[in-house]
């Protein structure tokens, strides 16, 4: 994080930081002490569950004074299933008296590890771990390396200010500037694995970590293959990915191959069902209604989960640097859309445009992406101010290579439920 403090709202011999993320104390410029830190960790948990930042304003001047009177929003009012336990340690930290906050890390790290327990979380910072270099694994090496470049610079500047001298009183300094380097990096080591076990109670929340039993070997099966028909909700590679499972599960049952048939459309995904070119389809709600209205015999034999949840939030998402704080301040924008079918990507962001008193024709300009992922490109390329996406797209999409820190959750628009797994009437 060091190379982008200095990038942002940074102010020479003033406030240093990210002001969205500094104390009461700090912006009011008082005696700060680890409790400081505290009050960060404590944003830092509640923006993982909520999926936006907690403290904004119009401006930085804007941004502090929230935070100094206290002005945050409810958790509850984006998450409204975070259990009371985990809600109270969180509140807690961001206190706006410090003396009301934890003392120490370690007292708010075991603070969430009695909350998770109490709200049946279970926390595994070796699964933690793990999820995290799936998610991150990209962008923690290339910051690793900038740390290391980092400190090869620094020593490199150190040993030119200090040229050593040629006795033993120099090698006794050395050993000692050298020592609290390491100690200075073993301190800040500390802090990060505390943020990791306190933000893998969030994730565990959010995500809902669990253990996966390792798969058998894929035995080969012979024969026409059994065709199941997907939208390209997302990229390709992670699609097939994501149903190899199911593969193998319905190859091992039925002693058929199973062959992937991935499209651009919904419409062309129902089409191929109902014409019998495909005998299984992952349908989105929306799309499932539509193609059961028209062949009654289309069935649900599943519904897909994430996690053990069979549900997904739909978001309106925006640059993280977007002004817009309500949709009024995004009138006359234009509003990306993965596909008119989808149902988190074009019914219900709509539905909730509407909700809000706005016409989602004249108030906004749409944009069809033509998928999840290139909602979210598309954004960030300048062609829209807006975009619908759903949660798990938004979580899974550094996994396609797109920047997601650049972007936040503005609204989340409505909850549905994940695709259906159907058979067509072939």
């Amino acid at each position: 994080k060091a190379t982008e403090l200095v990038a942002e709202n940074t102010r020479t011999g003033m406030l240093k930081g990210k002001i969205s993320y500094m104390s009461p104390e700090q912006a009011l410029q008082d005696d700060i002490d680890r409790r400081s830190d505290i009050f960060a960790l404590g944003i830092i948990a509640w923006e993982l569950i909520a999926g936006r930042k907690l403290f904004s304003g119009k401006s930085e001047l804007a941004t502090m004074q929230n935070i100094v009177q206290g002005k945050k929003q409810n958790l509850l009012d984006f998450r409204p299933e975070t259990p009371a336990p985990l809600l109270a340690v969180i509140n807690k930290a961001l206190a706006v008296d410090k003396n009301l906050r934890f003392e120490t890390a370690l007292q708010m790290r075991l603070a969430f590890i009695d909350a998770a327990r109490e709200s049946g979380l279970r926390i595994d910072q070796d699964r933690t771990s793990l999820l995290i270099k799936t998610l991150l694994g990209e962008k923690h090496r290339a910051r690793q390396k900038a740390v290391d470049d980092a400190l090869d610079r620094t020593l490199v500047t150190l040993s030119i200010a200090h040229p050593p001298k040629m006795d033993l009183t120099t090698t006794t300094k050395t050993r000692v500037r050298t020592a609290s380097l390491f100690t200075m990096f073993g301190l800040f080591i500390g802090v990060i694995i505390t943020a990791i076990v306190i933000g893998g109670v969030a994730l565990v929340f959010v995500l809902g970590l669990f253990d996966k039993p390792a798969q058998p070997p894929t035995p080969v099966y012979e024969g026409p293959p059994i065709v199941i028909s997907i939208a390209a909700a997302s990229d390709e590679q992670i699609l097939q990915q994501e149903y190899q499972p199911l593969a193998r599960y319905l190859e091992s049952h039925l002693e058929q191959p199973v062959k992937f048939d991935i499209h651009n459309s919904y419409a062309e995904v129902s089409r191929r069902l109902l014409s019998g070119e495909a005998q299984y389809a992952s349908l989105p709600p929306n799309t499932y209604v539509q193609t059961k209205f028209v062949e009654d015999k289309v069935e649900i034999l599943a519904i897909k989960q994430f996690d053990g949840s069979s549900g997904t939030d739909g978001y309106l998402i925006v640059p993280e640097d977007s002004k817009a704080e309500t949709l009024d301040d995004l009138k006359g924008s234009t509003i990306c859309h993965a596909n008119k079918l989808s149902t988190t990507g074009y019914v219900i962001p709509r539905a909730y445009i509407k909700e809000q008193g706005f016409d989602p024709d004249n108030d906004f300009t749409p944009h069809i992406s033509g998928s999840h992922y290139q909602v979210m490109r598309d954004l960030l390329a300048g062609i829209c101010e807006v975009g619908s996406t759903y949660s798990g797209a938004f979580i899974t999409a550094d996994e396609a290579g797109i920047n997601t820190s650049q972007l936040r959750v503005f609204n989340i628009t409505g909850r549905t439920p994940h695709d259906a797994f159907c058979s067509g009437p072939s």
